[in-house]
């Protein structure tokens, strides 16, 4: 892939290796990747696997964390692969970094050799990095882990801010997948707590995507085995042609914690030049009613909104919504396309049958809406300075899960009442 040499497994004839190396460690939360490419005529792989092996400095195994690579395309694209662990008891002075695997007979005449490349063994990072994608391009995405790479690239012409954005590619024919899916991913050094997963998508009116979700995955040190079930949120169909952010929460308490992985996971079926366009990740830890000028400081954090910016009054994208109100609606401060005004973007009145007087009125409230928060409408009868407020009909619509408008229905038997939409955080 890089260089000149790789590691090769000879295929055409069966066998077994165990590759390895020992790193001097006393111990921590360490990730050991690689690149590997399977050929397609490698059927007859029985065992691929690469391994974190902890020890003691007199040669007592601690721990062993093992990830398989069996599920890995076989195609003529590298794929980059990884492994973590966490280890912190006394006496570990080395860890072994391990490529493993066995395979038989194959009466492919070529191409069937399990390939290695750019071996590499890190702490594992204790916050979200290349969140934006503007590192990297094409199958080359940093810190992020995906497969197949053929499926899911940095382009720029998919950035939503910045420069670029990844592209779930969805015109990729090939006859060595199996299937059209993908996931995005990044593992993380976590302790114990409450954190946000988000993310920003915009689905082309082409791509017909079947299914998606978020999800945090949790792990204590022997990974790959879980501290708990994963929290998910399925991802309806998004409107396309826009931008929408969706967000999963999810609480482990399990002292045991030392791994969290956040995952976009996405299927579809093969259309024209369309893409499902992914951009501007945040994972955050949230910290409670810590607050600065009446806002979460989890959500400036999210924003990137640096401590002598957060006024609430302050509107940084200048879309008409401050920093407060932007909170309120769940929209970006940072972008001008992501504003919930309160106005009515359509509606329809027609006679309340049912009664004989007055009317139903049927108001559209955004886009954008979000699932996080709950619409209303508002009344009044006086719009002169110095009237009343606005009155809410307390109807508490939750927003739609894919971004798009909701309808809210009043009933008026009032001979004169002025209305505006709303959105507030549910209590």
């Amino acid at each position: 892939r890089a260089g000149t040499n790789v590691l090769g497994f000879y295929g055409w004839r069966p066998g077994r290796a165990h590759v390895y190396q020992d790193v001097a460690t006393t111990g921590g939360v360490l990730k050991f990747s690689t690149w590997v490419k399977i050929e397609p005529g490698a059927t007859n792989v029985s065992d691929l696997s690469i391994h974190m092996e902890w020890y003691k400095g007199d040669g007592t195994l601690v721990q062993t964390n093992v990830a398989s690579l069996l599920g890995i395309p076989r195609t003529y694209e590298w794929e980059e692969v990884y492994v973590v662990g966490a280890c912190h008891e006394a006496g570990v002075e080395f860890v072994r970094v391990v490529l493993d695997g066995e395979w038989g007979a194959s009466d492919h005449a070529e191409s069937k050799s399990p390939m290695f490349d750019e071996v590499q063994l890190v702490a594992v990072n204790t916050n979200l990095q290349n969140a934006g994608f503007e590192t990297g391009s094409g199958d080359a995405t940093p810190e992020w882990y995906s497969w197949s790479k053929e499926l899911a690239r940095i382009e720029s012409w998919a950035n939503h801010i910045g420069t670029n954005g990844v592209s779930f590619r969805g015109w990729i024919r090939n006859a060595f997948l199996p299937h059209y899916e993908t996931t995005l991913e990044q593992p993380l050094s976590v302790t114990p707590g409450t954190y946000e997963f988000s993310i920003w998508l915009m689905r082309d009116i082409l791509f017909t995507m079947t299914n998606a979700e978020l999800r945090i995955e949790w792990y204590g040190g022997d990974y790959p085995n879980k501290i708990q079930a994963d929290t998910v949120l399925p991802i309806t169909i998004p409107t396309a042609g826009v931008y929408l952010r969706y967000a999963v929460t999810g609480t482990c308490a399990n002292a045991g914690l030392r791994i969290a992985k956040p995952v976009l996971f996405a299927q579809w079926n093969t259309s024209a030049n369309d893409s499902l366009k992914v951009d501007d990740a945040a994972f955050t830890q949230m910290t409670g009613d810590d607050t600065t000028d009446g806002i979460p400081n989890s959500w400036w954090t999210r924003y990137g909104i640096a401590e002598i910016d957060r006024i609430g009054t302050n509107n940084p994208d200048s879309d008409g919504a401050d920093n407060n109100e932007e909170y309120v609606a769940d929209t970006s401060p940072t972008d001008p396309g992501s504003v919930f005004l309160n106005t009515i973007t359509n509606y329809l009145a027609e006679t309340n049958k049912a009664y004989g007087q007055g009317y139903i009125l049927r108001i559209m409230a955004g886009p954008p809406t979000t699932n996080s928060r709950e619409y209303d409408v508002y009344w009044k009868t006086n719009l002169k300075n110095g009237a009343e407020g606005w009155t809410a009909l307390q109807l508490n619509v939750p927003g739609d899960d894919s971004g798009g408008p909701v309808m809210l229905i009043i009933t008026n038997n009032a001979t004169n009442l002025f209305y505006r939409t709303g959105v507030k955080i549910p209590e």
